[in-house]
């Protein structure tokens, strides 16, 4: 049970994707490793983070879809 002046303590979850591409990171988990200690010495919290790597038409195509814009973004 979590009381009202209590948190509940969130484990952080890095994750890569790669959609309509053939783009892979050599070593995921170093990155991973990596963001994991920037955030900690930043003294910040860290949730889920998402990573997508796509073609820019895959990225478009989110953008006109969920955002309901017809431009491209880096990040959404």
């Amino acid at each position: 049970m979590i009381f009202p002046f209590e948190q509940e303590e969130t484990v952080p979850e890095i994750h890569f994707h790669a959609e309509q591409t053939d783009f892979r990171l050599s070593h995921p988990d170093h990155v991973a490793d990596w963001i994991t200690s920037v955030v900690s010495d930043e003294n910040g919290t860290l949730g889920t983070l998402n990573f997508i790597f796509c073609t820019d038409e895959y990225l478009h195509r989110i953008n006109v879809d969920y955002l309901n814009h017809d431009t491209y973004t880096d990040i959404i």
